[in-house]
């Protein structure tokens, strides 16, 4: 049998880009009116009402043309700002969601900050950006144990079945690194430190002037993708 060419391989991979993009969006606009599970945990704060869906999944692959990608995944959604909610209430749909990313959301700094760490580390196919629990809390950034594990397997190992076992996963915050190490023993999975959060560890490992990783973290980083090793960047292992 002849070798794939050139565009039969560009073929290849925009079939399985479209279907794993047909895939992703089904399990978006399930969770995305899934109100009824998210209500069940009191620490939850699910109401279309006021604008406040459950959210967090994007698969996001424009201008990414790169042949390796990688899963981005936090605990939860931040605290839904009043224009989003203002969208959502009127439109309360996984594509009115997708396009408020796109237009309003998808250049603030956690995901800037993330892409551009993406992007150093070679990692410069499609991303896919999603959270341990797809709804924001009362409490913002507290969740429990039980929670995660029921929304975990109601949505995240399928969103990351979808995806190649060639992608790493990386975890942002301690919580969801551990947790992610403990469900892929067989994948690649990278620990960093939230990107805009309070204790400034990302600070730590990331120019913001440069808008990439320093040297030292990324040379670690880049070391444990080639030998195919999980690793972390939080406080505690690095510094």
């Amino acid at each position: 049998m002849p070798l794939l060419d050139e565009s039969d391989f560009t073929l290849s991979h925009r079939s399985n880009t479209m279907n794993r993009n047909q895939t992703l969006r089904r399990i978006g606009r399930k969770l995305t009116h899934d109100f009824a599970f998210y209500r069940r945990f009191k620490e939850l704060r699910c109401d279309p009402g006021k604008g406040i869906l459950p959210r967090g999944l994007v698969y996001e692959t424009e201008q990414r043309n790169g042949s390796t990608g990688c899963v981005i995944v936090g605990l939860n959604p931040g605290v839904a700002e009043k224009e989003e909610k203002a969208v959502l209430r009127k439109n309360p749909t996984y594509n009115s969601f997708l396009r408020f990313w796109q237009d309003h959301i998808a250049d603030k700094p956690y995901y800037a900050r993330l892409r551009n760490a993406a992007d150093a580390l070679g990692l410069k196919g499609p991303i896919l950006w999603t959270e341990l629990v797809k709804c924001q809390s009362w409490d913002n950034g507290k969740v429990c144990v039980q929670t995660i594990r029921a929304d975990v397997n109601r949505y995240l190992l399928r969103e990351i079945d979808a995806v190649p076992l060639s992608w790493p996963l990386i975890g942002v915050g301690k919580k969801a690194y551990e947790i992610l190490s403990y469900l892929y023993p067989k994948r690649v999975v990278i620990g960093i430190p939230h990107a805009t959060g309070a204790y400034g560890g990302f600070a730590k490992i990331y120019d913001s002037r440069k808008r990439t990783l320093m040297k030292k973290p990324r040379q670690q980083l880049l070391r444990a993708l080639r030998q195919k090793q999980s690793t972390a960047l939080f406080k505690s292992d690095y510094f």
